[in-house]
């Protein structure tokens, strides 16, 4: 049967008049008759008649109409379910135990409701049930067979195998937690580097501001010399050496960012009584990118820094960088007291938090397609690193 057609009887049946359906129907009245004749055929029963100028119901029509607009409101309300379903707008109806409902349950639905990943898992449960069912009726049939190594093995080997399942998703969620710590350390790390470099550039700014009015601090220290006051002077002198040292930055090279480094960590090396031994030989364009490399070389530095908190023998730090046309060479070294472990050629730290600097290390090298080699040579600890430049 046509679903039109039962549309258009429905609209005849309450407009009583074939034009005036027929225009609400957007058909013409022509359309109209063929498909109500149609219709009458299909059943075999009149389902109008005329009365004067306008039509109504037969017997069977009225009968017919009640079917009709029911099975019409059906499938328009089965349609606009499906179209809330694709939409994702729908009903969950769940069937559980009162307990569950105090504390579970609100969890659960609100899990649920927030779009996150779990809800993968939550869509799995059906079919995790399903498998779960399945198995516990095997496992059931197998014991009640009476089969010694069912019954005696069939348990532990489901122990184990839970065990394992935990082991693993334990193992799995410990290395998220990991990546997660590591993620953000490095973020803070690049942050306040940025904000160390930041400063040193706003020191260079203030020593140049220095260094352009040292006329004008040289004419009043001879002012004051010439009106007989030399404490004022000295006094003068010392306090533009104290701003002097405040702002200083050596210069190591024409690469300005690898200077800040540099002079940053020098600072520190210092403040720790640990001699710092720089031979850096570079052109002001670098073979990569400044940040990748200030990177590699402050967690390479920092490690170093570390180390040498543990040792009570001599303290230095020895940093080489080359530049030989599309290669930049570095080698970073200082003294050790214990071994460290290396697995596939890398140094491992046991203590929890420890050895993110070395996989920093290793993974911008990587990602620069360079090459880095740690060892330890007559007591010291070395690292050499060559990158090339980047396409």
């Amino acid at each position: 049967m046509n679903i039109f057609y039962l549309r258009y009887f429905v609209t005849l049946a309450h407009e009583k008049h074939y034009t005036k359906a027929a225009k609400q129907l957007c058909i013409t009245q022509p359309s109209l008759s063929h498909a109500i004749d149609q219709l009458e055929k299909e059943l075999g029963v009149q389902l109008f008649e005329k009365v004067g100028r306008n039509t109504t119901l037969t017997h069977f029509g009225e009968e017919f109409l009640v079917c009709a607009e029911h099975t019409l409101a059906t499938l328009d309300e089965g349609v606009e379910t499906i179209k809330k379903s694709a939409a994702g707008d729908g009903v969950i109806r769940l069937g559980f135990v009162r307990p569950l409902g105090i504390k579970f349950i609100p969890q659960l639905a609100a899990v649920f409701l927030k779009e996150n990943k779990e809800l993968v898992i939550i869509g799995f449960l059906p079919f995790i049930y399903y498998i779960f069912d399945y198995a516990s009726t095997k496992f059931s049939n197998l014991l009640y067979s009476g089969n010694k190594v069912v019954v005696e093995f069939m348990g532990f080997a489901f122990s184990i195998g839970y065990l394992i399942f935990l082991l693993v998703y334990f193992k799995e969620s410990e290395k998220k937690s990991e990546i997660r710590q590591y993620s953000d350390r490095m973020e803070m790390q690049l942050i306040s580097l940025q904000k160390e470099i930041e400063q040193v550039r706003n020191s260079e700014q203030t020593l140049a501001i220095l260094r352009h009015d040292m006329r004008h601090h040289l004419n009043l220290i001879l002012s004051m010399l010439n009106q007989n006051h030399p404490e004022k002077a000295i006094s003068y002198i010392q306090e533009i050496g104290t701003a002097y040292d405040d702002t200083i930055v050596t210069r190591y090279c024409k690469n300005e960012t690898l200077n800040s480094v540099i002079s940053i960590y020098k600072t520190r090396f210092l403040e720790r009584n640990i001699n710092f031994l720089p031979e850096i030989c570079v052109q002001k364009d670098l073979p990569c990118p400044d940040l990748s490399l200030c990177t590699i070389l402050s967690n390479a530095l920092e490690n170093a820094l570390h180390a040498l908190e543990h040792t009570s023998g001599e303290k230095w730090v020895s940093l080489q960088i080359m530049q030989k046309e599309n290669l930049l060479l570095l080698e970073i070294k200082n003294p050790i007291e214990t071994m460290p472990k290396f697995i596939d050629g890398i140094p491992i730290s046991d203590k929890k938090g420890h050895g993110i600097g070395t996989k920093s290390i290793v993974y911008y090298v990587q990602q620069l397609n360079g090459q880095c080699h740690f060892s330890v040579e007559e007591h010291c600890f070395v690292l050499k690193i060559i990158l090339s430049r980047c396409i």
